[in-house]
This record gives structure tokens, sequence and C-alpha cells, in this order.
């Protein structure tokens, strides 16, 4: 994708959110930093600790900031784990989701296209907006 003006000083961070695919994390991770548009900061939480269910060691040190809650609370609690997010940007991936290269960056152009802050941007960007 060619880097357009809006696009190189946009400031996002990431959020991840580990459930019960652990092994996906590593692959998930090095997608995110490979990103045309870099984080400026990468996330992880876990909701819940389940048997089994660990963050693979040689990620840890990859996060800015990591939460584990206890107990699983809920789709809605990795929404709340996203606004200790420092940018004005924040894009929430499930542990499913292994992004494209491009992929914040032509979220990101699209929002500026579109003027909207859609499912993918924290309530951040809609409040800047009104």
């Amino acid at each position: 994708m060619k880097t357009l003006d809006c696009i190189k000083d946009a400031e996002v961070s990431v959020v991840l959110n580990l459930y019960k695919r652990p092994y996906a994390l590593p692959l998930q991770l090095e997608a995110i930093k490979n990103q045309s548009l870099k984080p400026k900061e990468i996330l992880l939480y876990q909701d819940g600790v389940f048997e089994g269910i660990e963050i693979p060691k040689e990620c840890k040190e990859h996060f800015d900031s990591i939460e584990i809650s206890q107990v699983n609370k809920g789709v809605w609690e990795r929404f709340r784990f996203a606004k200790k997010a420092k940018s004005p940007f924040v894009c929430v991936f499930d542990d499913d989701i292994i992004p494209g290269r491009d992929y914040l960056a032509n979220c990101f152009y699209q929002m500026t296209q579109q003027g909207g802050g859609g499912a993918l941007w924290s309530y951040r960007h809609c409040a800047t907006k009104a």
C-alpha cells in the first residue's frame, strides 16, 4: 500500500485478546509487528485463566501492557481494558484474527475517507468527531 500523508503520522494502539488460542498468539503478534502502519503500543488482555492456556514465554516481552483476568468476564471486558491505550485510535483483535500487512493502514485510511468511528476503533475517535 502506498503510504499516504494521513497515515504515516497516525498513532494507533493494538489490543490482542487471549482466550483459548495461545498457539495463535505468536503468529498474531508477528502480523501486528509487520504492519505497514506500525502500532504505537501493543497490549494483551487474557480473559480468564484456563488449564493449559498460558501466554507463550517468547511473546511476553513484546507487550507494553498485559492484564490477566482470573475469571472469564465476557466479551466486553477487552474494550474496558482498551481504555488503557495511549493512542487516540485503538484496534481490538480477537485471538483468531491474523491481520494482513496493510490492515491497520487500510482501516485508518477508510476512516479518514468515510469520517466514522466504526467497530474497529475505540470510543476516542467517535468522541473527537462529535
